[in-house]
């Protein structure tokens, strides 16, 4: 299964090469992060279920995330990854982050769970996260830990 989340990562990270200069790096990277959230959720299926379901998140998150990616400007992706730093290095467990464009109406919102030590000894944390954008409302989930310099990396099954 960590095989399937591979090849869809690698995929989406050369996609992420391509650029146009019209906007396909959001959508690249926002097909990515998704592809791997609907894929690490898919993981958590049990027996022979479970690789179809983490194909199907893949192709599922990776559609989503393509559509929020395409609609999310430069400024709209750094205020949602100050908000998300935030929200896991400082936040309270279970306690919203926010942040908003007013001049275009995107926002989002990010929701950390407790922090656990993993089998690493990665500091880590659930979220949950909301992006609204034209009034339409994406969802996801996934799990970050604290890498040795101070950032924050989402990490698959």
């Amino acid at each position: 299964m960590k095989k399937i989340i591979a090849v869809v990562m690698c995929a989406g990270l050369l996609a992420a090469c391509e650029s146009d200069g019209y906007g396909s790096d959001n959508e690249a990277v926002g097909t990515i992060v998704g592809a791997g959230l609907g894929a690490a959720l898919g993981s958590t299926a049990h027996g022979s279920a479970k690789g179809p379901t983490m194909i199907l998140g893949a192709l599922v998150g990776g559609a989503i995330g393509n559509r929020v990616g395409a609609r999310l400007d430069e400024r709209d992706r750094m205020r949602h990854e100050r908000a998300s730093y935030q929200a896991l290095e400082y936040g309270r467990s279970y306690e919203t982050s926010g942040w908003y464009d007013p001049d275009r109406g995107t926002r989002g919102a990010i929701t950390p769970r407790p922090s656990y030590r993993n089998d690493r000894g990665l500091q880590c944390r659930e979220y949950q996260q909301e992006i609204w954008i034209g009034g339409r409302r994406e969802e996801g989930y996934g799990t970050a830990c604290r890498q040795p310099d101070g950032s924050w990396q989402i990490m698959g099954s």
